[in-house]
């Protein structure tokens, strides 16, 4: 009767694989602390060259601990959801492509593909009016 046990096939597990709490892990902190980075830089090239943004985005700056002085922190925001936004975009085109490209079976060795079930016709009843 040993012969018919399926005692060294693995089950399927439920939870995701490991990778993807890292892959979570730059989606939920790291896009936005980078965007933050760059929209910052951005600020300061853009003080640096004397190039004027629009006044409702104008403040006086702001001396944060363990970062330092944030000129116009309206428009650092803004540039930073921006940048939010297409890296988020860039990371989801990478995502759809290498999901593409591995598009083989994710069934284990000894699963059957799920069967196939056709709809079942009803039955139509001539109209005699």
């Amino acid at each position: 009767m040993t012969r018919y046990v399926n005692s060294g096939v693995k089950e399927r597990s439920e939870e995701p694989h490991p990778v993807w709490r890292g892959i979570g892990l730059i989606l939920i902190i790291g896009i936005p602390i980078l965007s933050l980075a760059i929209s910052n830089q951005l600020m300061i090239f853009l003080d640096e060259n004397n190039i004027v943004i629009s006044e409702e985005l104008l403040a006086p700056p702001v001396e944060i601990p363990f970062v330092g002085a944030i000129i116009n922190w309206p428009a650092l925001l803004v540039f930073a959801f921006l940048i939010a936004l297409i890296l988020y975009g860039f990371l989801a085109v990478v995502n759809a492509v290498v999901y593409s490209t591995s598009s083989r079976s994710t069934l284990q060795k000894f699963e059957a593909p799920p069967k196939q079930f056709k709809r079942k016709r009803k039955l139509k009843k001539p109209n005699y009016e």
